[in-house]
């Protein structure tokens, strides 16, 4: 036998071809997302959290708090994760392949189809494709490649058990359930399960007229209608993504469909030809279909869904292809409102489809002789992939290389230049930060994100003036009322001395987020300021109830006994902060300042040194009152 032809080598290959794509992705930084669901998310840092559960994608954020509870925000692990996962779906493809060889349909009408070969190289496709660098490096869209790894599965075991008997039948079944229950419970993309398995068993079962049978497709048919149903009754079809950060304008549910013929033609031309990849595309917003292009865009839909039609009877793995690709696609590019109305990772499931379409195509049309040639095309294109895969993952090095990518290619879209402003305030380029903010901002003057992100780096410039109106604007647009905005604006009035101003901020920013402890921090200061020493401490305690080490609250609530002239309490205070940060001057400092008051010279004098030690630069006063104590204890 031909070692070539062997399930193990192919296995093996499909094993190495995706390691060797993404061997140089392991140590990529973080993106966009990552730092809302993974970097910043509270909910995963414990691995028992029941409000992990809560969430739509559960089974997503459950492996996202395995990896923090092995490897903390050490990105390797999560890359590992997610080669892991794409790896193992390609398996599934392989899989998925020669259990459709193996049903009734195919045995009985395709002609003899070379099934190894087809299997190896779709999912050869699958795996070492570039449009799917953005659901396998960009770290959280482990939720597409992990809902599509239980989709298959469910998939495989689903046509496993239609080809199996007896108990083996009904175990399978259950374990299809299974996966495809996690499936939903990783990414909403999988309510169109039920729909794929009813094709499957209707196109490739038919002869197939057994009791078990109709039972099994009357429960998928009340599956498919059940959901339907919850979807209309959910008004998802009816709703309007509403102005917000990044979206300048309300996105209506025909708005989304009609933009999307654009955007699915776009999708197919990158799974052909897989140049100019994007992050974040500027895709126009079609608002109605009364135009040249969006009809014309439409038509080309239609006839493709024709052409799936037409192939139907004779060519039915092809059409399957085709439906599939559609099918999957169809719950983020239809007719329910998403805010981004394009990402490349949404193509993670449909592009099966499409290999499967298109594999099956050249495998029936060409004639036998040709296969040979047919079969070196496709390893010279998949050899071509490899490499644009290779060159899209150096793009996805850090935040700074993937932004500006972003900004050559969508220069008229305001979130890149704000997002390549903050990966440079990041890399400490505050003035190019700048001028990346305000390209946002001159593309949309009410940008929130970047008047917010503009406004604190005018902050860190000591340009209060200038910021002030930034924050001005993003809280005026009513488009986010972000706590972070308020804290911003409030830390902006401290500074310039409008106290009253900065409680008021300050104060929205904690309720709305009462866990905020910069917030609290800041409108304890401003209370000290303005002398309310008991609302000062209330604030300083909140910090203490969700951060009970933290050294800067119990400096603060000695900071207001000492401005009491409660030496006693200021001292107890104070000493807690030193406890928990020996780093902390300004505590050493005034613990120094709060002695000498007391009359305990020796320990002042020490908390005084320490505090020097560390930086602060100590009132020589109170050396020289220090030894005229002391003085006559010399000798001792």
């Amino acid at each position: 036998m031909n070692i070539f032809t062997t399930k193990k080598f192919h296995i093996s290959a499909i094993i190495v071809a995706g390691i060797v794509v993404y061997s140089q992705t392991f140590h990529h930084a973080f993106h966009f997302d990552d730092y809302t669901d993974i970097v910043d998310n509270l909910l995963i840092r414990q691995l028992t959290n029941p409000a992990i559960f809560s969430t739509t994608r559960p089974f997503a954020y459950l492996t996202f708090a395995l990896n923090y509870h092995f490897h903390a925000l050490n990105v390797v692990g999560y890359h590992l994760t997610n080669i892991a996962i794409h790896i193992a779906t390609a398996l599934l493809v392989y899989w998925l392949i020669y259990l459709l060889a193996q049903t009734p349909y195919v045995l009985k009408h395709q002609r003899q189809i070379p099934i190894t070969w087809i299997a190896f190289i779709l999912s050869l496709l699958f795996v070492i494709h570039p449009i799917q660098t953005q659901a396998v490096t960009y770290i959280v869209q482990r939720m597409a490649s992990l809902a599509t790894f239980w989709f298959i599965l469910a998939v495989c075991l689903y046509l496993k058990a239609l080809l199996s008997a007896g108990k083996h039948r009904i175990l399978l079944i259950i374990f299809s359930i299974a996966g495809a229950g996690c499936a939903i419970l990783t990414k909403q993309i999988a309510a169109t399960l039920p729909a794929i398995l009813l094709l499957f068993d209707v196109a490739l079962f038919k002869d197939n007229h057994t009791h078990f049978r109709r039972i099994r497709r009357s429960i998928l048919m009340i599956i498919v209608i059940t959901g339907a149903i919850l979807l209309v009754r959910s008004n998802v079809f009816l709703r309007t993504v509403p102005v917000q950060q990044d979206i300048a304008e309300p996105i209506s549910g025909t708005t989304y469909l009609f933009t999307q013929f654009r955007v699915i033609l776009l999708y197919i031309r990158l799974l052909i030809f897989p140049i100019h990849q994007n992050l974040d595309y500027d895709i126009p917003l079609a608002h109605g279909i009364a135009n040249f292009p969006i009809v014309l865009f439409l038509l080309v839909l239609v006839s493709l869904v024709t052409i799936g039609f037409l192939l139907y009877k004779k060519h039915r793995l092809i059409a399957l292809g085709i439906f599939w690709f559609f099918i999957t696609l169809s719950v983020e590019s239809s007719v329910i409102p998403l805010a981004n109305v394009m990402f490349e990772h949404r193509l993670y499931l449909p592009s099966i489809g499409f290999f499967i379409a298109v594999v099956f195509a050249v495998s029936e049309f060409i004639d036998n002789k040709y296969h040979r040639y047919a079969l070196g095309t496709f390893f010279i294109i998949i050899l071509i992939y490899g490499g644009a895969t290779l060159k899209r993952n150096r793009v996805w090095k850090d935040e700074l290389t993937i932004w500006t990518d972003v900004v050559k290619k969508s220069p008229g879209k305001p979130r890149p230049w704000n997002n390549r402003g903050e990966a440079l305030r990041k890399a400490g380029k505050l003035e190019q930060a700048i001028r990346d903010y305000s390209q946002a901002i001159q593309l949309y003057p009410a940008y929130p994100t970047a008047r917010n992100n503009r406004g604190s780096a005018y902050m860190l410039y000591k340009k209060y003036d200038l910021a002030l109106t930034d924050f001005n604007v993003a809280i005026e647009t009513g488009a986010s009322q972000k706590p972070e905005l308020f804290f911003n604006r409030g830390t902006c009035y401290y500074m310039l001395g409008n106290i009253d101003a900065a409680i008021a901020d300050l104060s929205y920013a904690t309720e709305a987020q009462p866990s905020y402890i910069k917030a609290w921090m800041n409108l304890g200061n401003a209370y000290v300021a303005q002398q309310h020493y008991d609302c000062a401490r209330a604030c300083f305690q909140n910090i203490l109830i969700y951060q009970p080490e933290s050294s800067n609250a119990w400096f603060g609530l000695g900071v207001t006994w000492f401005e009491q002239r409660n030496w006693q309490e200021a001292r107890t205070h104070l000493e807690h902060a030193i406890d928990k940060n020996k780093d902390n001057a300004n505590a050493c400092y005034l613990l120094g300042q709060t002695l000498f008051h007391s009359g305990d010279y020796t320990n002042a004098l020490k908390y005084f040194q320490q505090a020097q030690t560390l930086g602060v630069k100590v009132d020589p006063a109170f050396f020289k009152g220090i030894s005229a104590k002391l003085k006559p204890n010399k000798e001792s």
